[in-house]
């Protein structure tokens, strides 16, 4: 047995509170992913472990501002986990972690941002993909479905038939949001120059 720690450092089982490493702090989340991969959130850090090894692969980058207060994780594509993490600075952030782990910078920053911190994540049973389910929880009393109709969008591309589509919403509905991940869909991660007119 062996104790994980905040900061990526690992001691051995009989450690005490003394031995641990200054600047540790509580972890306020963990969970374990499809690939067998343990994700821990500890202030703004969520780091990936290795659990047969007992080895920090790497951690989740350009994340949040705040503490990560919940996180979830599910089968992504290539046998990938897909991590999404919900912090006190009111975001949802979906990470794709390959096997290797190292520093994995955000997939999807979900907008709108919730009106308070982010308490709470679950994705859909049996979710797999990057159009799974996901619902988030905040102090607020928002539940936010950020990929609802994310699915049905893909499947109407993937038909090769893509209708003339329209967005209607109130400011901060997500509109941009759906739209951006619509089209990281169809043209890939090297999407760019992509401009916006209110």
């Amino acid at each position: 047995m062996v104790t994980l720690c905040s900061s990526g450092a690992i001691l051995p089982a009989n450690a005490s509170l003394s031995d641990l490493i200054p600047g540790e702090c509580s972890i306020t989340a963990l969970k374990l992913g499809a690939s067998g991969k343990l994700y821990t959130a500890a202030s703004d850090k969520v780091r990936i472990w290795d659990l047969r090894t007992f080895s920090c692969l790497g951690r989740l980058s350009g994340g949040h501002q705040a503490a990560v207060m919940c996180l979830t994780a599910w089968e992504g594509p290539n046998n990938t986990d897909l991590v999404a993490t919900g912090s006190k600075d009111h975001y949802v952030k979906v990470f794709e972690v390959n096997s290797r782990g190292g520093t994995v910078p955000p997939l999807l920053n979900l907008e709108p941002p919730h009106y308070d911190g982010v308490q709470a994540l679950v994705v859909a049973k049996d979710a797999t993909g990057v159009d799974a389910e996901l619902f988030s929880g905040s102090r607020a009393g928002q539940i936010g479905l950020p990929q609802d109709a994310s699915g049905h969008l893909i499947n109407l591309c993937v038909q090769g038939d893509f209708p003339h589509l329209m967005f209607y919403g109130p400011s901060g509905a997500g509109k941009k949001t759906r739209i951006m991940y619509l089209l990281r869909e169809l043209y890939g991660p090297g999407l760019s120059g992509c401009a916006t007119k209110s």
